[in-house]
Parts: C-alpha cells; structure tokens; sequence
C-alpha cells in the first residue's frame, strides 16, 4: 500500500484489494502523473491516459487477454457465431451467467489504449482486429450504437481476471465504425478492501459495476 510520501500533492488516494489467491489489484489517483508501483515483486502497471504500461517480476500474469465475457444477454448469440468462425482458435464454454468466449492464445496488450477502424480489419491478421471482425461478421450488423465486451486473462495459477474492455462503436458504414481496446481492471470484484488518502471516497475514486467472473471451466486442456 501507498503512504502520502509517494504522491506529490494532497490529492491522492489509493485502493488496495484481492483479487485471487496471490493476487492483489491497486488503484491509484493522484492529480500529477501516475503511481509506479515499486520494484521487487511481479507486477503489472498500466495508466491508459499516459501510455503507462509496464511489467516486471515475471509470473504467469501478464499484459493480455484470452477471454471476453459479454456484458448484455443478446450478445451470447453473437458470441457462439464469432466462436465458430475464429474455428479451432476459440471456444464457447457453457456459462452461467454471461456469455464467455474464450481464446486458445492470449493477445497481449501492446499498448494500454489502441482504436483503429474497423474498415481497416478486414481480414486483418492482427488478434485483437481478428477478434473484433468475428463478433461484427458473427451475425447481422449490429445497431448503431456501441457493444462492450470485458476482457481478461485466464491462467490456471490465478483463475478469471478482467484486464480490459473491447468496445465496439457502430455507425452508419464500416468507414465511420471503429474499435478500442483498454487495459483496465476496474472491472474486478475486489475482496478485502482497504482505501487510504484525502480523495479516498470522492466520487473520482468510485468503480464500475464488477462484473462476475466467469462460472466454467477453462476449455483448453494445456496450459
């Protein structure tokens, strides 16, 4: 846990929670730049706004993404159609909640925010881009709006972890539709939680919705 001498000024704060066995989520604020989280241990750091992301220690958690769950139950249809066409590459395990298509290889995050056109993935070979044609070319067009899916790393050490969110902007031609792709985890329940600092329970420090991890099997038998 951060102490105040790690901020520059009087707006901080700082919440720490558990994410999985062994595995710890901090969230920062602080007015000038960002936190750096200290060397020593297995970490990963991201600031999308900066273009902070950094990872050391090595360990099975990394800066990627094998699964995405779908945040609205009309999107389970769309998902078993875009699992279909990436073929051997993905899979749809039964859920019991939302729907979750999981990746045989993890797409890592080369940068914390990226967007790009979605005119532009056509038959593109990039993951990320290949993985967002599915979901648009698994069914009829999607209505003009946007369409959210969280994303996360599974890994046999540490389970479900949502490490991002892909969203989907649709307008009226492929032309004007785009994609983006954030590295965050505010998606994650946190269990014991602790929060410190002057600007601890302001609204800049408030969390989306958790959404629940996944309740299936891992689909692939290797690691």
């Amino acid at each position: 846990m951060p102490e105040a001498r790690d901020f520059p000024s009087d707006r901080w704060a700082a919440r720490l929670g558990r994410v999985g066995p062994g595995l710890w989520q901090l969230e920062t604020l602080q007015k000038y730049g960002y936190y750096r989280a200290p060397e020593g241990t297995a970490a990963v750091g991201v600031q999308a706004p900066d273009d902070y992301l950094v990872e050391y220690g090595g360990g099975p958690f990394s800066a990627a993404w094998n699964y995405l769950v779908a945040t609205e139950p009309s999107d389970a249809s769309r998902f078993a159609r875009a699992a279909a066409l990436l073929g051997e590459d993905a899979s749809l395990p039964p859920a019991v909640q939302h729907a979750v298509l999981c990746l045989r290889t993890p797409i890592r995050f080369e940068r914390p925010l990226a967007s790009w056109s979605l005119s532009e993935s056509h038959l593109d070979s990039a993951p990320a881009a290949r993985v967002a044609e599915a979901l648009i070319a698994g069914g009829p067009p999607p209505r003009r709006g946007r369409m959210e899916c969280v994303v996360g790393l599974f890994t046999f050490e540490f389970g479900w972890v949502h490490t991002g969110v892909l969203t989907l902007f649709i307008d009226k031609s492929m032309e004007q539709s785009g994609a983006e792709l954030e590295m965050t985890g505010r998606f994650n329940a946190l269990a014991e939680t602790k929060e410190i600092g002057p600007f601890a329970h302001s609204l800049y420090m408030e969390r989306s919705t958790p959404v629940p991890a996944p309740l299936a099997a891992w689909p692939f038998p290797t690691r």
